[in-house]
């Protein structure tokens, strides 16, 4: 009877050992377009967003956290954007979420010349780089990327 039961502990964790390994493949996360961006607030060189953006997420669930990305405006170094919550992406669907970040301006004289651009007539040229930090049940992936451009 030990035998059988040892038998169907073996299969069991083989079994769970195979789920984890077979689910921890990430495909990269695809920011579709920013829709909105409202200023909660702003202290000193720290200003404070709430984003709304549609992002494709071809994975089962999974969580972003720890993200840390430089931004760039009108290629000037403008500063640090850093996440203030982890993000659940909903698995296998293209929708809106709704975060706040936090924005630091590093390069104070040319972040407030391309800060004011962002409210003129023409769209400036947005780039984002930086890791994201992805977790899926028990895995978790950073992603690396570059000179990922951003359409207001």
């Amino acid at each position: 009877m030990k035998s059988l039961q040892k038998k169907h502990f073996i299969i069991f964790c083989i079994s769970l050992l195979t789920f984890f390994v077979t689910s921890c493949h990430i495909e990269p996360v695809e920011l579709v377009k920013i829709e909105k961006v409202d200023v909660k607030g702003i202290n000193n060189n720290l200003i404070t967003l709430d984003v709304t953006a549609t992002v494709k997420n071809p994975n089962s669930g999974i969580t972003i956290k720890d993200s840390q990305i430089e931004i760039e405006v009108k290629d000037e170094k403008f500063g640090t954007i850093t996440q203030t919550e982890n993000i659940h992406l909903d698995g296998h669907s293209t929708k809106q979420y709704k975060t706040r970040i936090n924005v630091e301006i590093s390069n104070l004289k040319g972040g407030i010349f391309s800060a004011m651009s962002l409210f003129g007539n023409k769209k400036p040229s947005i780039k984002l780089n930086g890791k994201l930090k992805i977790k899926k049940i028990f895995y978790s992936k950073t992603i690396d990327f570059d000179n990922f451009k951003v359409q207001l």
